[in-house]
């Protein structure tokens, strides 16, 4: 993976182009496993800890600011920024955080 503003960025890997869409405003991406691994990979650069199958069961704040969470009811993380990227379940995320979901946007679980 390489960061966004590496001169690579974007360019093919391999020998096959599949295609490409240019939005001179806009994006789009084809491949959102490897636009997500390397957003995670820029963070973990930067030092952001990602903790994969694991439940946010509290949110601390203290004067409107976040101080930590709890996970999974037993481990506490001291830490002044936290990142809901819960998708369908950024709601509860932000109730935990006693934030009131003002989006214009909703999301829901749903099989397929």
């Amino acid at each position: 993976p390489v960061l966004s503003d590496d001169p690579q960025f974007g360019q093919p890997t391999g020998s096959d182009l599949n295609g490409g869409v240019f939005f001179p405003r806009a994006g789009y991406c084809n491949d959102p496993r490897l636009a997500a691994h390397n957003l995670q990979a820029a963070a973990q650069a930067a030092g952001a800890e990602f903790r994969f199958n694991s439940t946010v069961s509290a949110i601390h704040t203290r004067d409107g600011r976040t101080e930590g969470l709890d996970l999974n009811g037993s481990e506490t993380i001291r830490t002044p920024v936290i990142v809901n990227a819960a998708g369908p379940h950024s709601a509860k995320i932000s109730a935990l955080a006693g934030i009131a979901d003002s989006s214009a946007i909703k999301t829901r679980v749903i099989r397929h």
